[in-house]
């Protein structure tokens, strides 16, 4: 716990990476603890040498099975804003705003069509619903017109 308030008061910033966790036997991460704090840590998946299944849609469901209290909101803005965050990148990625650089996934899977409303889709997304196919849409920064 002292650990943790250290980390939230110097604002740094966290990654938990629940697969390796898992793949290593190292436990749990607190996000609880970390939320608590006002700390938003990013998902990563590590790397192959300590998670043979380097796949983000995995990584939400781990967290949300081993925290089942935490909203799935919360694990997708981890996903998205917390890696952002982690990278002081906030500025340009993590939400889709005015201004900022998106990379938009535009996600196909016939259980998606089931959600009633945006609840029930992050809770999909989050929860193991996998997409059976993903197309990138890139937008850029909006340029800047000058008059004349």
């Amino acid at each position: 716990d002292e650990e943790i308030s250290i980390l939230a008061d110097s604002q740094a910033h966290v990654c938990l990476c629940p697969g390796s966790n898992s793949f290593l036997s190292v436990g749990c991460a607190p996000l609880e603890k970390f939320l608590d704090l006002n700390m938003l840590p990013a998902i990563g998946t590590d790397s192959i040498t300590s998670n043979p299944r380097l796949d983000m849609w995995h990584e939400m469901a781990l967290l949300r099975a081993l925290h089942p209290t935490v909203p799935a909101e919360t694990i997708l803005s981890m996903a998205t804003l917390g890696g952002a965050l982690a990278m002081h990148r906030e500025r340009d990625f993590g939400s889709l705003e005015k201004g900022r650089r998106s990379t938009i996934l535009h996600l196909h899977s016939p259980q998606y069509k089931k959600a009633e409303n945006a609840q029930q889709l992050v809770e999909l997304l989050t929860s193991g619903g996998r997409p059976d196919s993903i197309d990138w849409i890139s937008v850029s920064k909006p340029s800047v017109e000058l008059g004349g």
